[in-house]
């Protein structure tokens, strides 16, 4: 079924500290901090997840959220969604 997801899989850029809700989206498949920092993505106000410069996080089976945002406004996450 992951397979599936990942084909309706849409790319959106973070930048702002604030939280930012998706219209349509239900599922992350992943998240890339494209920033020359280390960055922190916290996934519905809740989960924390920590990536190094040019680091990434993907979950081979996409998880449901609600709304995403970066720990700090001089980074930049890019995450796959759908």
């Amino acid at each position: 079924m992951a397979n599936n997801y990942q084909k309706i899989g849409k790319l959106y850029t973070l930048g702002v500290t604030g939280i930012t809700t998706i219209t349509g989206a239900s599922f992350i498949h992943g998240v890339y901090n494209a920033s020359n920092a280390a960055a922190t993505v916290i996934v519905d106000n809740t989960y924390q997840i920590h990536m190094v410069t040019d680091g990434s996080a993907n979950f081979p089976i996409p998880f449901a959220f609600s709304n995403i945002r970066m720990s700090s406004t001089n980074t930049t996450g890019v995450i796959l969604y759908s």
